[in-house]
C-alpha cells in the first residue's frame, strides 16, 4: 500500500511542482509543464515559466529535480532551487535576442549546425523537419542560440523555416557542415593502444564529425587501414582497427556490445545506433556492417 501511494505521489510530481512555483510567484506569471518528444521519441517534462510582457520563457528540465525527490529531498527544497534558478536567469540569452531581432537567413546561417540521429527511432520526428539520409541515419539541422563553456543552446529547424528562408535542405547542409568543421574542429583522443574516441571541440553532437571531408583518411593514419567504428552516443564515436575477421561475426558480436553500453550506460535520448560501421579505405567511405 505504501509503495502504491509513493508512486501516485511521484507521478503526480511534475503537476505539483507546477502548482506550487505558480503559488510563489504570484500574479503576472503563468507556469506549467511541457511534455516535448525530443531525440529517439523520448519524451523530455520540462516546467516552464511565462512573465508577462516577457518574449523569453525559460523551461527547466524536471529529471535531475526529479531524482532529488525520489531520494527524499522535500518539495520545499526543490521548489526554492527551481526559483533560485529563474531569478538568476538572463531575461533573453544575448544570441536568442539576436534571432528574436533578425531570424532572415543572411543573418543566421552562420549559426546552422547539422546533428546525426537514428532514423528509425525518429521517424516521426524527421516528418517534420529537413533531413538528408546517412546509412542508415539522419542528418537533421539545428540552430545554435547560445553557447557557453558547460553548454550549447540549440533550436531544431523545422520545414516551416526552410519555407521561410526559401532555402533547400541540400544548402542547408552545405552551409551546417562549414559552420561545423570551422568553429568545432575534430578531436581524436586515444584512450588504450587500440582505441580512440572520436568527437569535436565541444563534445556535443559530436558523431557528426564522420561527415567531416578528409576526416576518415586522417584517422585512417593513426587507427589503421578499415577501422571499425562504435556509435557510442550522438555526442562521439569509438574507432578501433579491424579485427580480421569476417564481417558477419564481427558485426553480431559488436552488435551485442554496443545494445549492452546502449542499455547500461548511455540515456536514452543519446542513443545513435545498434550495430556497428566500417571505414572502407579503398572506397573512401564509412559502410554499414
Amino acid at each position: 500500500m505504501l509503495k502504491k501511494r509513493r508512486e501516485k505521489k511521484l507521478e503526480k510530481f511534475p503537476e505539483a511542482v507546477s502548482s506550487e512555483v505558480a503559488k510563489r510567484l504570484g500574479a503576472g506569471f503563468h507556469v506549467h509543464v511541457l511534455k516535448p518528444v525530443i531525440n529517439n521519441g523520448i519524451v523530455q517534462t520540462q516546467l516552464c515559466i511565462e512573465k508577462e510582457g516577457q518574449q523569453f520563457r525559460p523551461s527547466f528540465h524536471l529529471k535531475d529535480f526529479f531524482e532529488c525527490y525520489k531520494k527524499g529531498t522535500g518539495l520545499k527544497a526543490i521548489i526554492d532551487e527551481i526559483l533560485e534558478c529563474y531569478a538568476s536567469a538572463p531575461d533573453i540569452p544575448a544570441g536568442m535576442q539576436e534571432i528574436v531581432n533578425d531570424m532572415s537567413f543572411e543573418k543566421i546561417k552562420d549559426k546552422i549546425m547539422c546533428k546525426l540521429v537514428n532514423t528509425h527511432d525518429n521517424a516521426s520526428m524527421l516528418e517534420n523537419i529537413p533531413n538528408i539520409p546517412y546509412l542508415d541515419l539522419s542528418i537533421i539541422f539545428l540552430l545554435l542560440c547560445e553557447e557557453t563553456e558547460e553548454i550549447a543552446a540549440t533550436l531544431m529547424i523545422t520545414n516551416k523555416h526552410l519555407n521561410y528562408w526559401s532555402v533547400d535542405k541540400e544548402e542547408l547542409y552545405q552551409r551546417a557542415l562549414v559552420n561545423m568543421v570551422n568553429k568545432y574542429p575534430p578531436v581524436l583522443m586515444k584512450i588504450t593502444d587500440m582505441m580512440y574516441v572520436l568527437t569535436n571541440r565541444i563534445h556535443f553532437c559530436g558523431a557528426e564529425v564522420l561527415l567531416y571531408p578528409g576526416l576518415m583518411r586522417y584517422c585512417e593514419l593513426h587507427v589503421g587501414k578499415d577501422f571499425l567504428i562504435i556509435p557510442y552516443s550522438v555526442d562521439e564515436v569509438i574507432l578501433f582497427p579491424t579485427l580480421g575477421a569476417e564481417d558477419a561475426v564481427v558485426s553480431q558480436e559488436l552488435a551485442d556490445l554496443i545494445q549492452s553500453i546502449n542499455a547500461e550506460e548511455v540515456p536514452a535520448d543519446e542513443r545513435l545506433s545498434n550495430h556497428a560501421y566500417r571505414y572502407c579505405s579503398a572506397e573512401d567511405k564509412v559502410i554499414c556492417i
